[in-house]
């Protein structure tokens, strides 16, 4: 569990599903301050709806008028939607092992990520890795079983 204070001063990717957690007390002017620059939370546009429903933040209101227009008026669950698919793509090519081959590609994508949002890198970031983590681990576990077999 995350203490409330917790979630009110530190960014945290409880930010990315604020609509879930209207129930508990939450101090939607503090949530304000943990805003990204373009006035989403985490760019996702349910979390940012609920803000601004909370609050009436002009901020939060720019960027889903701004969401919603790029998309032509459809909600995609993250805007802007070529984040989501660059590093969707990059996470593929990792996972499939060929990343020594586009390193220049990987670099130019997420320099430009990293210049749109600096948080949002960073969670995803951190997302990778566990999940990274994970899937190293269940293949040690794995590998673990196949020599124990032998």
């Amino acid at each position: 569990r995350i203490p409330l204070d917790k979630l009110h001063s530190v960014p945290r990717t409880l930010l990315y599903s604020l609509e879930g957690l209207q129930d508990l007390e939450i101090d939607w002017q503090k949530i304000l301050k943990l805003q990204s620059k373009d006035g989403s939370f985490l760019s996702s546009l349910s979390s940012t709806a609920c803000v601004y429903l909370k609050t009436k933040d002009r901020k939060s209101l720019q960027y889903l008028q701004n969401a919603m227009e790029d998309q032509n008026y459809a909600v995609p669950c993250h805007y802007p939607i070529d984040l989501f698919e660059s590093l969707w793509v990059i996470d593929t090519i990792e996972r499939l092992g060929i990343d020594v081959f586009f390193r220049d590609e990987i670099k130019a994508v997420l320099d430009y990520v990293y210049r749109y949002n600096a948080l949002v890198l960073m969670i995803l970031t951190k997302l990778f890795y566990l999940c990274l983590y994970q899937l190293l681990d269940k293949r040690r576990n794995r590998m673990g079983i196949y020599m124990l077999s032998q």
